[in-house]
């Protein structure tokens, strides 16, 4: 097999998907916006993670949500994909609000402000799951907490794309901070690939 290098299409898409992104100048405050930031910015995202899975397996089939996380996480490398999220201000600020909102021992009920990871037949929440999830975005571990990251981004992806998540203003407390961490995540990504392109994984 050839070895892989990102086409001029792909680089193109990238840049357009990324610029259209920015037109949401608005998305902290304005909810609709806000929406349609992730939207946009996933779009970006998807291109660059399927891509990601066609180098790793050529044409063969793969799971979207493996490639979305473990893939990705295995490629960039946990190590620099934490320090990319940790030498970033806006991201580690992101991060402090979401773990903020998903531990129930901040908030004045006891009970977390959002369900993450919901059972796929009926949409309830699998609470062993978000406690997980919230374990590692607050341990030690970059490997583990770099694959929080990415699956708190793409549950939260799969939890708007199916009609899961309500549209309502306080979603702006979740949302606005996973955008920060889903273009830095874009950004470490399309950077790897368009630059190590041709090396092997």
């Amino acid at each position: 097999m050839a070895p892989y290098k990102m086409k001029n299409e792909v680089k193109e898409l990238y840049k357009t998907w990324m610029c259209k992104a920015t037109e949401y100048n608005s998305a902290e405050t304005n909810f609709p916006e806000c929406y349609d930031k992730f939207f946009t910015l996933f779009v970006a995202y998807n291109m660059l993670y399927t891509e990601l899975a066609y180098k790793v397996n050529g044409r063969k089939y793969f799971r979207d949500d493996k490639a979305a996380t473990k893939y990705v996480k295995e490629y960039v490398r946990a190590r620099h994909f934490i320090a990319g999220i940790e030498q970033d201000v806006n991201c580690v600020s992101a991060l402090k609000r979401i773990i903020h909102l998903l531990d129930g021992r901040q908030q004045p009920d006891g009970q977390p402000r959002f369900c993450i990871v919901l059972d796929p037949r009926n949409g309830e929440p699998a609470e062993g799951e978000d406690k997980k999830l919230l374990t590692d975005l607050m341990g030690r571990s970059k490997d583990h907490k770099s694959g929080a990251i990415l699956t708190l981004i793409y549950n939260i992806r799969c939890n708007m794309f199916h009609g899961r998540k309500e549209f309502c203003q306080e979603q702006l407390i979740l949302l606005s901070a996973i955008i920060v961490l889903l273009e830095k995540v874009i950004k470490l990504l399309y950077d790897k690939l368009s630059s190590e392109g041709s090396r092997a994984w």
